[in-house]
């Protein structure tokens, strides 16, 4: 539950827990009448009703409040889930490098590292750095993490520039991003 909750907060898709709206959180604070399918007795009962369910959340948001014994729990092998698949990702063998990846990109947009680097906000953002993103994401296979780790990026940041990306080439299907996803996207081998 704590989990879910402070999910949007780290984040950072909201500044503060009560600004989550994809959650049941307003339901288990007593902001909001719980629906019919969600039964928070059971667990308010445990945490002392809605104010202590709220002390219990900023607990665990601050880390004064230990995780629970079983959060860590093996579910695959000898790891959780989540960590057997950053290993898989980790242990992947992709058909270019991160850092080719990158030259490509720098290559074909005849752009240089400084630009790539460069943070732009609104509408176009950064081409460029919208473009490695895709390309790390898409054609050597990174998750957005791993993306970002590579451009600086957080992996939200990464996830906006590519949904500006896409935009961009509905909007300009022959300008100059979309040719150079399309050269980009064509130079994998088949299969990939």
């Amino acid at each position: 539950m704590a989990y879910i909750h402070l999910n949007p907060v780290k984040a950072r898709l909201v500044l503060s827990l009560d600004q989550t709206r994809w959650t049941s959180h307003a339901a288990y604070a007593g902001d909001l009448s719980c629906p019919k399918w969600l039964h928070t007795d059971p667990f308010l009962k445990d945490l002392g009703g809605h104010r202590g369910y709220m002390n219990f959340m900023k607990e665990v948001q601050i880390g004064q409040k230990p995780t629970p014994d079983d959060f860590d729990q093996v579910l695959f092998g000898r790891r959780r889930s989540s960590e057997a698949f950053i290993v898989k990702q980790d242990e992947q063998e992709r058909p270019i490098t991160p850092e080719r990846a990158l030259q490509q990109v720098l290559s074909l947009t005849g752009a240089s590292r400084e630009i790539l680097n460069q943070t732009k906000r609104g509408k176009q953002g950064n081409p460029v750095r919208g473009v490695a993103a895709w390309w790390l994401t898409h054609g050597v296979g990174l998750t957005n993490v791993k993306a970002g780790q590579f451009l600086n990026m957080t992996p939200v940041a990464v996830s906006k520039a590519l949904a500006r990306l896409q935009s961009q080439i509905v909007r300009d299907p022959t300008g100059d991003t979309a040719q150079w996803i399309l050269k980009l996207r064509d130079s994998l081998p088949k299969g990939q």
